[in-house]
């Protein structure tokens, strides 16, 4: 008896020192992820063919870091560019994906899809078919400093998700605030476009309706505590999860800060 006692002891030791990890700072993680604030930003169409491929480059880069406990802030946004058909994202909320497309577009002078950015930047179609290249662009932007700090949560509030959020700067910085309801992941039960893909990840579904400051406005501290109702599946597909995502950037796209807060 004395022996099963000693056994199911060392069994017990072995799991709780499996389960129980620290991060590098010795803090409990609770095996989440930990999200540093690089912001990759994916323009995609359902019928863009070489969409597919920058889409699983970006996955691989994300899997790299993934492995280690730490990832960089995901989006990818579904325009209606000139040319293209519908897309079922586009369709959900036209004003919000094609809003966010022209705010690069008209400034980069771009056209088309697919397009990368991190940190604003905008990819070349050689960089972005590069899995090492796009890694490489963000762990250089991993290393440099922002100058916004944001805290704060996303939880469900009754049949909304509410964004409770402060953005601090040891100086002021004058800038636009974007808040953004994500669908961790959606599928389909057939794939909605021609490029065949049925499994989405990390596209937004609607903007949290708060005061954005005027483009000329400067802050030191800002606020933020605002809710949008749980959006209405799109038609054939499966939402599975949301998170909410802060950012912070200026009139020259530079992104001063951004986070990202999973549903509590």
């Amino acid at each position: 008896m004395k022996k099963i006692f000693i056994i199911i002891a060392i069994i017990g030791i072995l799991i709780f020192a499996g389960c129980h990890k620290k991060d590098s700072n010795g803090d409990d993680n609770n095996d989440e992820l930990q999200y540093f604030p690089v912001l990759i930003e994916e323009f995609s169409h359902t019928d863009c063919v070489p969409c597919v491929n920058v889409d699983n480059n970006v996955n691989s880069v994300l899997e790299y870091y993934e492995s280690q406990g730490i990832s960089p802030i995901f989006m990818e946004f579904h325009p209606k560019p000139t040319g293209f058909g519908d897309d079922p994202f586009e369709l959900s909320n036209p004003e919000m994906h094609n809003s966010r497309m022209n705010w690069y577009y008209d400034y980069f002078s771009l056209e088309n899809v697919p397009q990368l950015f991190v940190d604003a930047t905008v990819l070349s179609a050689m960089d972005r078919n590069d899995v090492n290249m796009i890694q490489q662009i963000v762990e250089n932007a991993k290393n440099l400093s922002k100058p916004a700090n944001i805290s704060g949560s996303a939880f469900v509030d009754g049949d909304s998700i509410r964004l409770q959020a402060t953005i601090t700067a040891d100086s002021a910085i004058t800038a636009n605030v974007f808040c953004y309801l994500v669908r961790e992941k959606i599928t389909f039960a057939t794939a909605p476009g021609l490029n065949g893909l049925a499994e989405f990840h990390m596209i937004p579904a609607s903007e949290f309706d708060w005061a954005n400051p005027a483009p000329s406005a400067s802050f030191t501290e800002l606020d933020i505590n605002s809710a949008v109702e749980t959006p209405a599946e799109i038609a054939d597909g499966t939402t599975d999860g949301y998170c909410a995502i802060v950012v912070v950037q200026n009139n020259e796209r530079t992104i001063l800060g951004v986070a990202r807060f999973d549903i509590e």
